[in-house]
């Protein structure tokens, strides 16, 4: 007997608190295999969050946090990103439910299409969207929206945080990793102005 899949869908007070002016989508594949919360890339407990090969800390790292630090000032990682989406920086997944393969045109265009269509509100109101690995499958959608935003360059694809491609004995991988997921690269690449504990923006200000 088959199970139908468990869908983790963004919880509803994250919606809420995503500001209008969306400077930046984060978009992934899938929820976390394990344990994984409502909101993308987003861990649990802090001890989850920082774990060495979390991609989500290679994330906040890139946005220019000082992640050993953010315990401190957060309670929770989830009180940060709800911090971050009220700042315009939101995160979405091209499924809301775990896929834990390669996904596949023929088997997988239809989910993708339907998710897709909840992603599409706030990937319109984006100034920009990095699709991360296989969430560049998004455009196996055949949404109009969706194609026309890879036609300016609104969607960039972008090699994935996970940790194996810092990694990877291919130098174009590894490249592709340290221009996104590096030390503070999206803070650099995107000059975000984060207002937030922990971040090194307030720390300059000093």
């Amino acid at each position: 007997m088959n199970r139908k899949p468990v869908e983790i869908y963004l919880p509803s007070d994250y919606l809420e608190s995503i500001d209008k002016n969306i400077s930046l989508v984060i978009m992934g594949k899938d929820p976390y295999p394990t344990n994984p919360t409502n909101i993308p890339f987003c861990k649990g407990s802090w001890k989850e969050q920082t774990m060495w090969n979390c991609s989500g800390k290679f994330v906040l790292q890139s946005l220019g946090f000082m992640v050993d630090e953010l315990k401190f000032e957060y309670s929770c990682p989830r009180s940060l990103f709800q911090s971050l989406a009220e700042n315009g920086i939101v995160f979405l997944n091209l499924s809301y439910q775990y896929v834990g393969r390669s996904l596949v045109m023929k088997d997988d265009a239809e989910m993708i299409k339907k998710y897709t269509q909840i992603n599409l509100p706030f990937l319109t109101a984006a100034k920009t969207i990095l699709a991360c690995g296989e969430a560049k499958r998004i455009i196996w959608s055949r949404e109009r929206e969706i194609k026309e935003m890879y036609q300016i360059e609104k969607i960039l694809n972008v090699t994935h945080p996970d940790i194996r491609n810092r990694n990877s004995i291919y130098p174009k991988t590894k490249l592709g990793w340290e221009n996104y997921w590096g030390e503070n690269k999206l803070w650099e690449k995107y000059n975000i102005p984060i207002g937030l504990a922990g971040h090194i923006s307030r720390s300059l200000e000093v």
